[in-house]
Protein backbone atom coordinates (compact mmCIF):
# COMPACT_ATOMS: atom_id res chain seq x y z
CA UNK A 1 0.00 0.00 0.00
CA UNK A 2 3.01 2.24 -0.64
CA UNK A 3 2.02 5.95 -0.60
CA UNK A 4 -1.68 5.14 -1.14
CA UNK A 5 -4.01 8.03 -0.30
CA UNK A 6 -7.30 6.42 -1.40
CA UNK A 7 -8.77 3.01 -0.56
CA UNK A 8 -11.92 1.25 -1.74
CA UNK A 9 -13.43 -1.95 -0.33
CA UNK A 10 -16.10 -3.40 -2.60
CA UNK A 11 -18.40 -6.20 -1.38
CA UNK A 12 -19.60 -8.15 -4.42
CA UNK A 13 -22.17 -10.86 -5.05
CA UNK A 14 -22.02 -13.61 -7.59
CA UNK A 15 -23.50 -11.93 -10.63
CA UNK A 16 -22.35 -8.52 -9.39
CA UNK A 17 -25.58 -7.01 -8.02
CA UNK A 18 -27.19 -6.67 -4.64
CA UNK A 19 -30.90 -7.43 -4.49
CA UNK A 20 -32.08 -3.94 -3.65
CA UNK A 21 -31.54 -0.92 -5.86
CA UNK A 22 -33.78 1.45 -3.90
CA UNK A 23 -32.12 4.53 -2.53
CA UNK A 24 -34.33 4.37 0.58
CA UNK A 25 -33.15 0.84 1.38
CA UNK A 26 -29.79 2.05 2.35
CA UNK A 27 -29.26 -0.45 4.94
CA UNK A 28 -29.98 -1.72 1.48
CA UNK A 29 -31.79 -4.68 2.88
CA UNK A 30 -28.17 -5.57 2.88
CA UNK A 31 -28.42 -7.12 6.28
CA UNK A 32 -29.97 -10.10 4.55
CA UNK A 33 -27.47 -10.12 1.68
CA UNK A 34 -24.43 -12.37 1.60
CA UNK A 35 -21.36 -11.53 -0.44
CA UNK A 36 -19.01 -13.89 -2.21
CA UNK A 37 -16.12 -11.58 -3.13
CA UNK A 38 -14.29 -8.66 -1.55
CA UNK A 39 -12.22 -6.39 -3.80
CA UNK A 40 -9.72 -4.13 -2.05
CA UNK A 41 -8.26 -1.28 -4.13
CA UNK A 42 -5.72 1.43 -3.44
CA UNK A 43 -4.06 4.14 -5.50
CA UNK A 44 -0.55 3.53 -4.20
CA UNK A 45 2.46 2.86 -6.38
CA UNK A 46 2.06 0.04 -8.87
CA UNK A 47 3.89 -3.18 -8.07
CA UNK A 48 7.53 -3.26 -9.15
CA UNK A 49 9.27 -6.43 -10.40
CA UNK A 50 10.67 -7.07 -6.91
CA UNK A 51 7.16 -6.73 -5.43
CA UNK A 52 5.77 -9.33 -7.83
CA UNK A 53 8.70 -11.63 -7.08
CA UNK A 54 8.19 -11.22 -3.35
CA UNK A 55 4.51 -12.00 -3.71
CA UNK A 56 5.37 -15.23 -5.53
CA UNK A 57 7.58 -16.27 -2.63
CA UNK A 58 5.53 -14.92 0.25
CA UNK A 59 7.87 -16.19 2.95
CA UNK A 60 10.51 -13.65 1.92
CA UNK A 61 8.15 -10.95 3.10
CA UNK A 62 8.61 -7.22 2.94
CA UNK A 63 11.86 -5.97 4.54
CA UNK A 64 10.46 -2.45 5.01
CA UNK A 65 9.00 -2.33 8.52
CA UNK A 66 7.16 0.93 7.75
CA UNK A 67 4.94 -0.75 5.15
CA UNK A 68 2.01 -3.10 5.56
CA UNK A 69 3.04 -6.64 4.78
CA UNK A 70 6.29 -6.53 6.77
CA UNK A 71 7.84 -10.01 6.41
CA UNK A 72 4.80 -11.19 4.45
CA UNK A 73 2.56 -11.55 7.50
CA UNK A 74 -0.13 -9.29 6.02
CA UNK A 75 -0.59 -11.26 2.83
CA UNK A 76 -0.44 -14.64 4.56
CA UNK A 77 -3.60 -13.67 6.44
CA UNK A 78 -5.71 -13.55 3.26
CA UNK A 79 -5.48 -17.33 2.97
CA UNK A 80 -7.61 -17.60 6.11
CA UNK A 81 -10.58 -16.19 4.18
CA UNK A 82 -9.92 -17.15 0.56
CA UNK A 83 -8.23 -19.98 -1.32
CA UNK A 84 -7.04 -18.26 -4.49
CA UNK A 85 -6.40 -14.50 -4.14
CA UNK A 86 -5.61 -12.40 -7.20
CA UNK A 87 -3.61 -9.17 -7.45
CA UNK A 88 -3.92 -6.69 -10.33
CA UNK A 89 -1.46 -3.79 -10.48
CA UNK A 90 -0.45 -1.65 -13.42
CA UNK A 91 -0.49 -3.81 -16.54
CA UNK A 92 -0.05 -7.12 -14.76
CA UNK A 93 -2.04 -9.67 -12.80
CA UNK A 94 -0.89 -12.44 -10.48
CA UNK A 95 -3.30 -15.19 -9.46
CA UNK A 96 -2.77 -17.92 -6.89
CA UNK A 97 -4.18 -21.29 -7.98
CA UNK A 98 -4.24 -24.67 -6.28
CA UNK A 99 -3.10 -27.57 -8.45
CA UNK A 100 -3.95 -30.65 -6.43
CA UNK A 101 -2.22 -29.90 -3.13
CA UNK A 102 0.30 -27.38 -4.50
CA UNK A 103 -0.23 -23.61 -4.50
CA UNK A 104 0.92 -22.15 -7.83
CA UNK A 105 1.06 -18.62 -9.21
CA UNK A 106 0.00 -17.46 -12.66
CA UNK A 107 1.41 -14.15 -13.90
CA UNK A 108 0.37 -12.23 -16.99
CA UNK A 109 -1.15 -9.18 -18.66
CA UNK A 110 -4.04 -7.67 -16.71
CA UNK A 111 -5.96 -6.68 -19.87
CA UNK A 112 -7.33 -3.64 -18.05
CA UNK A 113 -9.12 -5.72 -15.43
CA UNK A 114 -8.44 -3.16 -12.70
CA UNK A 115 -10.39 0.09 -12.29
CA UNK A 116 -7.55 1.73 -14.18
CA UNK A 117 -3.85 1.09 -14.17
CA UNK A 118 -3.27 3.69 -11.46
CA UNK A 119 -5.05 1.43 -8.96
CA UNK A 120 -3.90 -1.84 -7.44
CA UNK A 121 -6.62 -4.42 -6.75
CA UNK A 122 -6.67 -7.43 -4.48
CA UNK A 123 -9.53 -9.79 -5.33
CA UNK A 124 -10.63 -12.24 -2.66
CA UNK A 125 -13.17 -14.91 -3.59
CA UNK A 126 -14.25 -15.91 -0.10
CA UNK A 127 -14.33 -19.45 1.28
CA UNK A 128 -17.75 -18.69 2.78
CA UNK A 129 -20.19 -15.95 1.84
CA UNK A 130 -20.32 -13.13 4.39
CA UNK A 131 -22.87 -10.44 5.31
CA UNK A 132 -22.04 -6.75 5.04
CA UNK A 133 -20.72 -5.41 8.37
CA UNK A 134 -23.15 -3.09 10.17
CA UNK A 135 -22.46 0.28 8.60
CA UNK A 136 -22.25 2.57 11.64
CA UNK A 137 -19.91 0.41 13.80
CA UNK A 138 -17.81 -0.34 10.71
CA UNK A 139 -17.63 3.39 10.02
CA UNK A 140 -16.46 4.09 13.57
CA UNK A 141 -13.78 1.43 13.26
CA UNK A 142 -12.53 2.81 9.93
CA UNK A 143 -12.64 6.41 11.16
CA UNK A 144 -10.44 5.39 14.09
CA UNK A 145 -8.11 3.41 11.84
CA UNK A 146 -7.62 6.16 9.25
CA UNK A 147 -6.29 8.58 11.87
CA UNK A 148 -3.29 6.31 12.44
CA UNK A 149 -2.29 6.11 8.78
CA UNK A 150 0.43 8.33 7.41
CA UNK A 151 -0.90 8.84 3.89
CA UNK A 152 -4.46 7.52 3.62
CA UNK A 153 -7.09 10.28 3.57
CA UNK A 154 -10.02 8.50 1.91
CA UNK A 155 -11.78 5.15 2.42
CA UNK A 156 -14.90 4.18 0.46
CA UNK A 157 -17.03 1.11 1.13
CA UNK A 158 -19.03 -0.09 -1.86
CA UNK A 159 -21.62 -2.77 -2.50
CA UNK A 160 -21.45 -4.13 -6.06
CA UNK A 161 -19.82 -0.85 -7.10
CA UNK A 162 -22.32 1.40 -5.31
CA UNK A 163 -21.03 3.65 -2.48
CA UNK A 164 -22.42 2.88 0.98
CA UNK A 165 -19.91 4.64 3.20
CA UNK A 166 -17.37 7.40 2.57
CA UNK A 167 -14.68 8.35 5.06
CA UNK A 168 -12.50 11.43 4.65
CA UNK A 169 -9.63 12.65 6.80
CA UNK A 170 -8.70 16.31 6.89
CA UNK A 171 -5.56 17.58 8.59
CA UNK A 172 -6.02 20.62 10.77
CA UNK A 173 -4.72 21.46 14.23
CA UNK A 174 -6.11 18.10 15.28
CA UNK A 175 -6.76 15.01 13.19
CA UNK A 176 -10.36 14.97 12.06
CA UNK A 177 -12.12 12.34 10.05
CA UNK A 178 -15.59 12.54 8.65
CA UNK A 179 -17.57 9.65 7.31
CA UNK A 180 -20.66 9.80 5.17
CA UNK A 181 -23.24 7.05 5.33
CA UNK A 182 -25.82 6.62 2.61
CA UNK A 183 -28.86 6.89 4.86
CA UNK A 184 -31.84 9.21 4.67
CA UNK A 185 -31.34 10.66 8.14
CA UNK A 186 -28.15 12.43 9.15
CA UNK A 187 -26.82 11.71 12.59
CA UNK A 188 -23.73 12.45 14.60
CA UNK A 189 -21.61 9.91 16.39
CA UNK A 190 -18.48 10.43 18.40
CA UNK A 191 -15.40 8.25 18.37
CA UNK A 192 -11.82 9.15 19.24
CA UNK A 193 -11.96 11.74 16.52
CA UNK A 194 -14.90 13.86 15.44
CA UNK A 195 -17.06 11.92 13.04
CA UNK A 196 -19.92 13.27 10.94
CA UNK A 197 -22.45 11.08 9.22
CA UNK A 198 -24.24 12.68 6.27
CA UNK A 199 -26.33 11.73 3.28
CA UNK A 200 -24.05 11.12 0.31
CA UNK A 201 -26.54 10.10 -2.40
Amino acid sequence: MSCATEIEIDFQKEGGRATSNKKSDTDLSLKSENFSTIVYRNNGENFRPQDWNRLRTIAEGNPDEEKIGFFGVGFYSVFSVCEEPMVISGDHVLAFKWVKDQLRTMFGDSKNQAKDNKWTEFVFDLRSHVPLPEVTPFGRFLANAITFTRNVISVDILVCGRPVLKIRKTLRNKHTASFFETQEMAKYVCVRVRVRVRVCV
